[in-house]
């Protein structure tokens, strides 16, 4: 999923057209990071 996520973030990155979807992508990666993550170990 977070592959995903960075391809499309820099295939929208790369197009200023599309900045405000690079944008809201980079705002759903900082909810992503604020949800706890169960520890693996």
């Amino acid at each position: 999923m977070l592959r995903s996520l960075l391809d499309s973030f820099m295939s929208a990155y790369a197009n200023p057209a599309t900045s405000d979807e690079a944008i809201a992508i980079l705002k759903r990666l900082e909810e992503l990071k604020t949800v706890p993550v169960p520890a693996s170990n």
